[in-house]
């Protein structure tokens, strides 16, 4: 169900498409000058809606912009109810579909971003490419002879970033990270079953081992590309 803002919101960007289109522009925005508290918040108010409409990548008209808001602010309409319901039902879907395109669009650049990097990545001195894809370069070898298991718990220490080096989590700044390899992304989990204890292993992962073309806890993007830097620390059977 569409809240009010929104409503509001989608309802201010139909007026502005709809009506007066072929106006011309007389109201120079450079005249106003911000004397007043009122002055400042007013256009703060029309900044948010301004930037707002920037970001859908909406076409406007300033006159029917302006008749819009004044006429939202006084409760009279140049539209039914009716058809302003049904105008904004239809303009939330396109606006909608739209978003959808732009987020299928940055997706793909985001995998052809990655697969670009990883192709340079592979040709790089020490790197090991595995069959499947996934990339890693051993920093230390570990002792011992036993490697984990996928359904083995590990105490690893990591650093997980992007590949343009951004650290997005890590447990260096509140100590070792207790995990079990099978909940963690195909990747990393098959990286850390080539590690021995006291290894330290960097894993360069492409998006089909990482989190695919979704996006993730809203801080990695769908389709994206990851490194991590681990250490293994020990394996807890």
């Amino acid at each position: 169900m569409m809240n009010k803002t929104n409503y509001i919101f989608i309802s201010l960007l139909l007026a502005t498409i709809i009506l007066f289109s072929s106006c011309e522009n007389k109201f120079d925005e450079k005249k106003v000058e911000l004397k007043t508290h009122q002055d400042s918040i007013s256009y703060i108010i029309g900044y948010d809606y301004g930037e707002g409409i920037a970001l859908k990548g909406l076409q406007t008209s300033k006159d029917a912009l302006l008749k819009g808001l004044l006429e939202g602010m006084t409760g009279e309409s140049s539209l039914s109810d009716t058809l302003i319901s049904q105008l904004v039902l239809n303009f939330q879907q396109e606006i909608d579909a739209r978003e959808n395109e732009l987020k299928e669009e940055f997706i793909k650049s985001t995998i052809v971003q990655g697969n670009a990097y990883l192709a340079k990545n592979k040709t790089l001195e020490g790197i090991t490419e595995l069959d499947n894809g996934l990339q890693y370069k051993i920093i230390k070898q570990g002792t011992g002879d036993i490697h984990p298991q996928e359904n083995d718990s590990v105490t690893i220490h990591f650093r997980a970033m992007f590949i343009d080096g951004t650290t997005f989590d890590m447990s260096y700044d509140q100590g070792p990270a207790g995990v079990r390899l099978n909940r963690m992304i195909k990747g990393l989990s098959q990286g850390i079953q080539l590690m021995k204890p006291e290894a330290i292993y960097d894993f360069y992962i492409p998006y089909f081992l990482a989190y695919g073309e979704n996006d993730f806890a809203n801080v990695i993007p769908g389709g994206s590309s990851l490194h991590y830097h681990v250490e293994l620390i020990k394996i807890n059977k």
